[in-house]
């Protein structure tokens, strides 16, 4: 609560907030065991959001098994998932309280790997977007271009959509980063940015 708060404090329409991953839950039972606990979580956030005028957004996650180091599906892995989520919140609160924040990164991991069709799939529920590029396998937070994505076909499906909203670079440079790391990321977001504007 206090965050929103301190979000409306600082004129910031949205808080991004991971959902709840149970560490129990596994490829079976994901779905079931964490999506009703997760929807009464965040609806009880209405009033608050109603009185500051800040948006939740779910971001994409997953879970980890870490014996066979891969990743897992969880409740909001996938796009279905998470247009179900945002949905059924706003359904709840009778007004637009919620909306998605699409992690490029995660979608590769466990939410199918289309992280193009992942965009359509959440269409107008799409208001944010962490840009990281990763090996398909792990959370790595690679400069875009430096992974596996292709940022072509995911700039038409921006386009396509009508995306307007935020794209948040989010990357992890490693312990000693120097100024070149900084420049080279510059130069990846300025190439992704001119590519979306090229759709």
């Amino acid at each position: 609560e206090r965050c929103i708060e301190l979000c409306a404090l600082l004129d910031s329409p949205y808080i991004v907030i991971h959902p709840n991953v149970p560490p129990e839950c596994t490829e079976e039972n994901y779905f079931e065991l964490a999506m009703e606990p997760n929807l009464d979580y965040f609806s009880s956030f209405a009033p608050l959001l109603r009185k500051t005028g800040v948006k939740i957004a779910i971001e994409n996650m997953f879970n980890w098994n870490y014996e066979q180091d891969r990743g897992l599906e969880t409740v909001a892995s996938k796009a279905e998932n998470m247009a179900y989520i945002v949905d059924s919140l706003n359904e709840r609160a009778g007004e637009k309280l919620f909306v998605a924040c699409l992690d490029t990164g995660h979608g590769m991991i466990s939410g199918g790997g289309d992280v193009p069709q992942m965009i359509r799939t959440l269409g107008a529920r799409l208001e944010l977007v962490h840009l990281h590029d990763n090996d398909g396998r792990h959370d790595k937070h690679f400069q875009p271009f430096k992974g596996v994505i292709d940022w072509d076909a995911v700039c038409v499906a921006f386009k396509e959509v009508g995306y307007s909203g935020n794209f948040s670079l989010e990357l992890k440079p490693a312990a000693g980063a120097t100024r070149e790391y900084a420049e080279e990321a510059f130069a990846s977001a300025k190439r992704l940015y001119e590519l979306f504007l090229s759709k």
